[in-house]
């Protein structure tokens, strides 16, 4: 790659002193085209994570309305870049100020995996909008803190010791029939303090089980340096050196 590309710049200094070897570049600058495309062939190959699904964190920044609202609107974007795709989109958990979200966690599952699409999202992502709750006209800035990570195929239950978790169960919500409450989970990796939540299903089986998962990927973010520890128990310190995506809406 490197011969090919210095081949390139040696033809076109020499076609600046000679014309006649104009004609040589075409094929040149197509060989390191063609060398390019096999090295990120090459470089996905070795990705141990190409073919697993996406989890994405999204918290809002400060909790206030109009954060919350950029929190939904991200959760929205997200779900409607994975329908355009073919994905299935699951809200695993939510955390809410009244009826608004502060936190919401998708998982987002294709036949051929998902994570390569979201492998760069994790970051602030910032808008300037109108305040929703304020007067009419005023812009503010919003925020919202998103980490991405994959759900490895690899990382299994079997990985986790009973002795280290601890299950609470919650009701959440009522039946479509209103005879009866939904079954959450929630469990506590006691040793790094790791929380996962399931509320989506109706009985406290599957709960477990997709809770279990989502500790499981949460745990092997950590393991992989993806995220940190205190990331997953409260929202991190925002310092002038983050790195902030902006997003206009």
């Amino acid at each position: 790659m490197r011969a090919a590309q210095d081949d390139l710049t040696a033809g076109e200094q020499l076609a600046v002193a000679d014309p006649s070897f104009s004609a040589e570049l075409p094929e040149l600058h197509c060989r390191v085209v063609e060398l390019t495309h096999r090295l990120t062939e090459l470089s996905r190959a070795l990705d141990t994570n190409g073919l697993d699904n996406a989890l994405l964190e999204i918290t809002a920044v400060r909790d206030d309305i109009d954060s919350c609202y950029f929190t939904a609107d991200l959760a929205r974007i997200y779900e409607r870049f994975a329908e355009s795709r073919g994905w299935r989109t699951e809200i695993l958990e939510t955390r809410s100020l009244g009826y608004h979200w502060t936190h919401v966690t998708l998982s987002i599952a294709g036949r051929s995996g998902t994570w390569p699409a979201f492998e760069f999202e994790s970051g602030l992502h910032q808008a300037r909008r109108y305040s929703f709750d304020g007067p009419p006209g005023r812009i503010v800035k919003v925020a919202a803190e998103v980490l991405a990570y994959p759900e490895c195929r690899w990382w299994t239950t079997s990985h986790l010791d009973p002795k280290d978790i601890r299950i609470d169960q919650y009701n959440y919500g009522r039946s479509c029939c209103g005879n009866g409450s939904r079954g959450a989970v929630r469990l506590t990796h006691l040793p790094t303090g790791i929380t996962a939540d399931s509320e989506g299903a109706y009985t406290r089986a599957p709960s477990r089980q997709r809770a279990m998962e989502l500790l499981s990927a949460r745990l092997s973010a950590v393991t992989e340096g993806r995220a940190r520890t205190a990331q997953y128990g409260r929202l991190r310190t925002n310092s002038a050196t983050d790195h902030i995506r902006p997003l206009g809406l």
